[in-house]
């Protein structure tokens, strides 16, 4: 088993969209149980017009996860940056490299916050996240930038 060393956090751009693909459909399927709003019809026309980016967890020689980001607005003003549709495998090598990679870029999209959908046991993964409400049955969690 790869060490959190050796798992990255990969933005797939458009281009590598149909390569990468099978490797990250099965993640973002096991996704879109905390995202029962979405489809992965819904998902393929967001990543085509750019509305959505794609994410991928990668150890040496697989992928171990996917999820989505999108920019929304701010009730209070500005964005935040909405992860959705993750899915993946051994999360304790992974997420601490999740959280650092979804701050810097939610930072360089110029948004003030990091938002997800998910069960309650994301609070002792991710403890800086704070509960702000709850969608489709799933705690929503924030974390200020």
């Amino acid at each position: 088993m790869p060490s959190s060393a050796n798992v990255k956090i990969i933005r797939i751009s458009a281009g590598w969209l149909p390569g990468m693909w099978p490797l990250v459909e099965p993640w973002l399927s096991k996704g879109l149980t905390a995202a029962t709003d979405l489809s992965m019809v819904s998902i393929h026309h967001d990543l085509k017009t750019g509305e959505a980016d794609l994410w991928a967890i990668a150890a040496p020689g697989e992928v171990r996860g996917a999820f989505l980001t999108s920019l929304y607005e701010h009730e209070s003003g500005g964005v935040f940056l909405g992860v959705y549709a993750l899915g993946g495998e051994h999360l304790p090598e992974w997420s601490s490299a999740i959280n650092d990679t979804m701050q810097k870029f939610a930072k360089s999209q110029g948004a003030k916050s990091v938002r997800f959908a998910g069960r309650e046991a994301w609070s002792r993964v991710l403890p800086d996240y704070r509960v702000i409400g709850q969608r489709l049955g799933h705690q929503v969690y924030e974390r200020a930038l």
